[in-house]
Order: structure tokens, then sequence, then C-alpha cells
């Protein structure tokens, strides 16, 4: 095997000099500039764009605001809640307890029986409560027809 010559610490140090003086193409370094500043171009242009959605959503905030409180009421509900009335303290026990009984479990006798409009609201733990209150001091012919509704056999005393 032949000896290979081997570079010369001088010739090596020039090698890596020249490698350290020469510059990229001036090509390279344009389109690295140029990229840099497409970046920062869309940063800013995303910010602004966020910064102004968020000035139109406030000012929009605002006018909605200003509106609802110069609006007349009925424009706040769309439709008013019928509520469903208590019976009449005239009526018999026995009645009363037909009405709760009614508007707990059989809503079209109620509707028929009673004449109330369909879309009546029934609050079913006051309507519960009452029933309950009244249904002891009812006949027994009333406790029976409570009780085939909900499902019970037994007659309360």
């Amino acid at each position: 095997m032949g000896l290979q010559s081997q570079p010369s610490n001088a010739q090596a140090l020039e090698k890596m000099r020249s490698k350290l003086a020469t510059s990229r193409p001036q090509n390279e370094v344009m389109q690295a500039t140029a990229q840099i500043q497409r970046r920062k171009t869309l940063a800013s242009i995303g910010g602004y764009l966020g910064l102004g959605g968020i000035i139109l959503g406030l000012c929009f905030l605002i006018g909605l605001a200003t509106y609802l409180e110069k609006a007349p009421p009925e424009i706040h509900t769309e439709k008013k809640i019928r509520t469903l009335p208590a019976p009449s303290q005239e009526k018999s026990l026995d009645e009363q307890a037909l009405y709760w009984a009614y508007a707990l479990y059989d809503w079209n006798k109620f509707v028929a029986t009673y004449d109330l409009p369909r879309e009546a609201l029934v609050d079913s733990r006051k309507a519960l409560q009452e029933l309950n209150r009244i249904l002891p001091q009812t006949s027994g012919k009333t406790q029976m027809t409570v009780l085939k509704y909900r499902g019970q056999t037994t007659r309360l005393k």
C-alpha cells in the first residue's frame, strides 16, 4: 500500500478558512429574507383581523343591549305563558281533589271538564301537594277515583 500524503496543517487550515469565507449565494439569502418577511406580514394581518373582529363584536353587543333596553316589553317575550289557575275555594273538597287529579293524571278529561286551554302549564309539584293535602278529607268515591289514577288499590283513612 502506498502512503497517502496527508495535507499539512497549513493546508487544512486554509481549506477551512475558505469554507467559512464563502457565503451562500445571493439568491438563497434573498429567499430566506422574503420568507421571514412573509411570516411577519401574515402574523400582523391575522392580528389586525382578530382585533377588528373583537371590536365589531363589542359594537354589536353594545347596540343589542341599547336596543333591548329601549324595546317595548312585548318584544322580550314571544308568547305569554298560561299557567294553570287554582280551583275556586267555593268548590267542594271532592271537586278540588278531582281538579288536581285530572290535572296530574288525565289531561284530556281535565281540559274538557274545566274548559281550559290545552297549552296551559301545570306545576306538578304544587298540584301533587294540593291533592295530597285535600285527598284524606274527601269522600270514598273521590278517593277511589284518584287512587285508580295512581294505580293504588287501598283507600286512604
